[in-house]
């Protein structure tokens, strides 16, 4: 990445913390997680993106439905409206990722989020935060990097990485035992 895609890919809140490596979610990979999820879904739900970005989430959220997105001046860690789901594309570095779910998890009976594995799963941290918010690993999804269709906030396509793309869904609603799902090419019968 040359340093002008690295410098058009980090956000900054209003008090001066930098998000380095946004990425934004193509839209039509957003909407078949909001789809797979949507059967869960109930008449009275709410819902929320926590960093709508170019709003590949947003758009297709149901209704009622709000948005927050740092860009705009809206911190979503400031955000304290609770909603049913959340589910969005948040902070994959754990300086950032970190106190962004465990609010999360603090507002929301649903949290689902597209990232990279080792950045939800990869510390005991990150088991206790959804643990001591009441929530349970209800389903993990793995995803092929190529079908997000990531982009950096200039447009730049983002190279796949090495890491384990999924999508989680933590609730606090779920009883048993967790669901692996495998959105991969790898995983097809032959």
């Amino acid at each position: 990445m040359t340093r002008k895609n690295f410098n058009q890919s980090v956000i900054t809140s209003p008090e001066g913390v930098k998000t380095p490596s946004v990425v934004m979610t193509d839209p039509a990979f957003a909407k078949r997680i909001i789809n797979y999820f949507s059967p869960q879904f109930s008449p009275n739900d709410t819902f929320l993106d926590p960093c709508a970005g170019f709003n590949a989430f947003f758009d297709n959220l149901p209704y009622p439905k709000d948005r927050c997105e740092i860009r705009e001046g809206t911190d979503f860690l400031a955000y304290n409206t609770p909603a049913t789901w959340i589910i969005s594309n948040p902070p994959w570095h754990g300086i950032g990722y970190a106190p962004f779910a465990k609010h999360a998890y603090d507002l929301a009976d649903h949290v689902v989020w597209l990232c990279r594995w080792d950045t939800l799963l990869g510390t005991g941290r990150r088991h206790r935060d959804y643990l001591e918010a009441g929530h349970k690993l209800a389903e993990i999804i793995m995803c092929d990097w190529k079908e997000a269709n990531f982009t950096f906030l200039d447009g730049t396509p983002k190279a796949p990485e090495g890491f384990l793309l999924c999508v989680a869904h933590f609730s606090k609603l779920h009883q048993g035992d967790c669901k692996m799902t495998y959105w991969t090419k790898y995983a097809k019968r032959q």
